[in-house]
């Protein structure tokens, strides 16, 4: 024992640790060894570095995906916002003509499709504003939901975000980085709209009013952003992510439409429920208000913190709503391609259809207004060369047509996407599977397009019904039944020109499908301003939606109508025989 005890004090002394003792119980001398300090990486300030590892690693890989992608979409979105400044002066030719336009966009069905009026006096910073804000905060918005379900539910599905995760990258690092990106995108949108539109030296269009106007639609961008990230949490799936986010996008845009009409529009608390609402009543180039885009910045900042942390709570792949389970066997009606295609997109199809039933309605219900303003208006009949004995309910055909045809412009998004979801399933590797059996690839996409192409036809139905409900719950002596049925019809043949666009990109060039929605922006450009703008005839004429007749306003032609549909036939057949011929990515 001293010996054992001389040769510890040495190793003491020499800050060597002793061995530790053979026998089992300490001396009662001896303080027991304390417990050790509890570790930094507990602390919230380490637990949230250790979260956002290489997020900007992630960000500039990000970027570099999105090289093409990204800054394609943003130049879209300031062009589209700015673009129809330079024809102000050609739509308003002189003062009968402007004091005309401002009776027409203030009636009930312009403001509802369109905008709330506002101001002491209407200039072409108001008009534009009127004309052209929702709308190009629509297109932002979708960009948004876009842009987001690409880098979160769209990379879990197809494996990228198990592949990072492989990698030693905090689990918020995904989140973080596109945080950033649509911070950045939504604010170069922003500048992009303030700094372009003073540079056209149009009057009342200036600094202070194009830095409220492009800040109102960055803000409405930021906040659909925000929305679908909290979406891409809470669902499992891309589709259900993308279906909750445009049905927020459709409620946003009923409830600005219902608030803004009115005389207490202004106060109306519907439209500071909206966004779109929200940001009309920032008053570009009237009172330039800021604090309604302090609103938005704090509810996107909320709804983005949230979906933080809801995916710290989540595993990766999986949503906090899990998906239903199916049956064990799968029934009889799934034996064929295309039941099996309608099984998996009758989520898509529902929505949708209810989408645009409710939007039809609520347009309907603005027909008896409308009816009595036009009755009213003298100068709208002069400038419109109305003759004497002609009713509102005559003056309700154009109406008819026109919004008719702006839902065609609308119905156009689901049935693309719908033919594009053949191409989804094959960048997520599942076709492998499919046409491993007998199952034939010209049978999968003609599934697709057949589908694509009765919805078109169902959706405007659903539109024209949908109006004459809505005109006859206000109107004691509505339009004909037949007249909503057969304007609806006549706006078919269009969409299907871009169904079969969507066929032939699928099956010759797939990363030119983007493009589509180029064309379409384009389309409804037309439908909007052709024909009060001087535009081209040939330019005009691009637009599959302004070749077939303005039906009721004009005579139902039957050659454009046919013409249109065999086009849609033979751009199918082309792009069926050629998805034939290529390769299936693996």
């Amino acid at each position: 024992m001293p010996a054992t005890a001389a040769t510890h004090k040495q190793k003491l002394n020499s800050g060597q640790n002793p061995a530790p003792s053979s026998s089992p119980n300490p001396a009662p001398n001896q303080n027991p060894a304390p417990n050790p300090s509890p570790s930094t990486s507990s602390s919230p300030l380490s637990n949230l570095l250790s979260a956002l590892t290489r997020t900007p690693s992630l960000l500039r890989f990000t970027l570099r995906l999105d090289r093409l992608w990204l800054p394609g979409w943003i130049l879209a979105c300031i062009v589209f916002a700015i673009s129809f400044i330079p024809v102000l002066p050609s739509l308003v030719g002189d003062e009968q003509m402007l004091n005309a336009l401002q009776e027409t966009m203030s009636s009930p069905a312009v403001i509802a499709m369109c905008g709330m009026m506002y101001g002491d006096e209407y200039t072409f910073g108001v008009m534009y504003t009127q004309m052209m804000f929702v709308w190009s905060a629509l297109v932002v918005g979708v960009m948004n939901i876009f842009l987001v379900n690409r880098h979160t539910r769209s990379n879990e599905e197809e494996g990228r975000s198990e592949l990072l995760g492989s990698l030693p990258l905090g689990k918020a690092a995904p989140l973080a980085s596109l945080t950033i990106i649509v911070l950045g995108a939504n604010v170069l949108i922003a500048l992009g709209i303030a700094v372009c539109m003073p540079a056209f030296n149009m009057e009342s269009i200036d600094v202070a009013g194009s830095l409220v106007y492009g800040a109102g639609i960055g803000g409405i961008g930021l906040i659909f952003a925000a929305l679908t990230m909290v979406f891409a949490q809470v669902c499992s799936t891309s589709k259900s992510t993308i279906g909750f986010s445009f049905a927020a996008l459709g409620i946003a845009y009923l409830l600005r439409a219902v608030g803004d009409m009115g005389a207490d529009a202004a106060t109306n608390p519907l439209g500071f429920i909206s966004p779109f609402g929200l940001g009309e009543r920032t008053f570009p180039f009237y009172e330039n208000l800021w604090w309604p885009l302090g609103v938005m910045v704090l509810a996107a900042a909320v709804l983005i913190a949230l979906a933080f942390v809801l995916n710290a709570r989540r595993d990766q792949g999986a949503g906090l709503l899990q998906a239903r389970r199916g049956k064990a066997h799968g029934s009889r009606f799934l034996i064929s391609q295309i039941s099996l295609s309608l099984r998996l997109l009758r989520g898509t199809i529902i929505a949708w259809a209810l989408v645009m039933l409710i939007l039809g309605a609520c347009y309907g219900l603005v027909f008896n207004d409308l009816s009595s303003f036009y009755d009213a208006s003298p100068t709208i009949q002069a400038v419109l060369g109305i003759v004497d004995g002609v009713t509102g309910l005559e003056l309700l055909k154009p109406v008819i047509g026109t919004l008719t045809m702006m839902m065609a412009t609308i119905a156009v998004v689901p049935v693309v996407i719908i033919v594009n979801q053949l191409q989804s399933e094959e960048r997520r590797g599942r076709l492998e599977v499919l046409f491993g059996t007998a199952s034939s690839k010209i049978i999968a996409l003609l599934s697709y397009t057949i589908i694509a192409a009765v919805c078109a036809l169902v959706f405007q139905l659903l539109v024209g019904l949908g109006m004459w409900a809505g005109a006859l719950a206000v109107m004691d002596n509505p339009p004909a039944f037949e007249i909503f049925i057969k304007t609806a019809l006549n706006t078919v043949p269009p969409i299907l020109v871009f169904v079969g666009l969507a066929v032939l990109l699928v099956g010759v060039a797939p990363k030119l499908s983007p493009m589509l929605w180029v064309f379409l922006a384009y389309a409804f450009l037309m439908v909007y301003f052709g024909s009060v703008v001087d535009i081209p005839e040939w330019a005009i004429k691009i637009s599959p939606f302004m070749i077939v007749a303005n039906y009721p306003e004009e005579a139902f032609r039957l050659a454009p109508w046919l013409a249109l549909t065999g086009v849609f036939v033979v751009l199918s057949a082309v792009g069926i025989i050629a998805y034939r011929l290529r390769d299936i990515k693996a």
